[in-house]
């Protein structure tokens, strides 16, 4: 009789951690994620201040992908500045709004989509049963993620 009482209270309390865990690992996922993407921004933004030129990070959604790219004095175009990296692991759900890229020059000013329109521009996450997280990067490249 005890050991029935036994294993009936860790089946409750299984059934009780399942959800409050897959719940934890939702938020951490998306937070991860946010924090991914802010830090390629930043860091892009300040290899352009720091090298003089021009630095670019473009996302891809699809791909879960980052790509830094730079564009010395010299350059006609941008190159890949190493290779593509993941703002999320390919098996989580977190999805990024649009494929976007932002544009640094070496005063630190940041378009969007190489130069199409001005910043503030938001970069949007989501994580399906989970708030979305906005990143917003000003015209000088400071981010705010809401809420």
């Amino acid at each position: 009789m005890e050991l029935l009482t036994t294993c009936a209270v860790i089946l409750i309390m299984t059934a009780i951690a399942v959800p409050v865990m897959k719940d934890v690992m939702a938020s951490y996922r998306l937070n991860s994620a946010v924090t991914t993407v802010s830090g390629a921004i930043q860091s892009t933004r300040y290899q352009a201040i720091y090298q003089g030129y021009a630095y670019q990070v473009a996302f891809d959604p699809t791909a879960k992908t980052f790509q830094v790219q730079s564009k010395p004095l010299t350059a006609a175009a941008f190159a890949n500045v190493g290779t593509a990296t993941y703002w999320a692991d390919s098996a989580a759900r977190v999805t990024l709004g649009a494929a976007t890229t932002l544009t640094f020059s070496p005063g630190g000013k940041v378009t969007l989509n190489n130069g199409a329109s001005a910043c503030p521009c938001t970069l949007t996450l989501t994580y399906p049963s989970k708030t979305p997280k906005v990143i917003t990067v000003s015209a000088y490249g400071n981010i705010t993620v809401t809420p």
